[in-house]
């Protein structure tokens, strides 16, 4: 029987078998994990919904440290950088969707990362939000930026620094 990959990064990556340091007090330990690794796991990614009321002007970034629980569900989400209210209440709300599966129980631990969005308003209100792990994304929120006059380099550098960053 073949399993998906999804399952596979789960157990091999993510650490979602059981750890040994878990084991003595399940539900107390939590796991560090880089961003990329606990995107290709997820079985179910919502992506945000640009809203019309964003009111911002320029391309942004929104960060959110999220912990998910043993049943594969966000349990704590946290904001760790955004220019609006309204962009941080549209990532909070899709990333309440993110489901993981298959043994995600890890042992009694929950997984620990930073989940990253890039916005990017349009003349149409609508906008555009971009998932960094897209092909070109770094790209296309820089020649937006440079578009508005933003100041992308900054931002991209400390997002990227960010994303690898799995001490607690």
């Amino acid at each position: 029987m073949t399993r998906p990959l999804s399952f596979v990064v789960s157990v091999v990556f993510l650490g979602l078998a059981p750890c040994g340091e878990c084991a003595s007090e399940p539900g107390k330990c939590t796991v560090n994990r880089p961003e990329q690794i606990v995107r290709l796991a997820a079985i179910a990614k919502v992506p945000p919904i640009y809203p019309r009321q964003a009111g911002i002007e320029r391309p942004s970034i929104v960060v959110a440290e999220v912990e998910f629980n043993e049943d594969g569900r966000a349990s704590r989400i946290t904001a760790v950088e955004s220019p609006s209210n309204a962009l941080w209440e549209a990532v909070e709300r899709a990333v309440a969707l993110w489901r993981f599966g298959y043994g995600t129980n890890n042992g009694g631990c929950s997984v620990k990362t930073k989940i990253t969005y890039y916005f990017l308003p349009q003349a149409d209100a609508k906008g555009h939000v971009i998932d960094p792990l897209e092909e070109n994304a770094g790209l296309r929120f820089r020649s937006a930026a440079q578009r508005t006059g933003a100041h992308a380099e900054k931002e991209i550098y400390h997002n990227e620094k960010e994303k690898g960053d799995t001490r607690q």
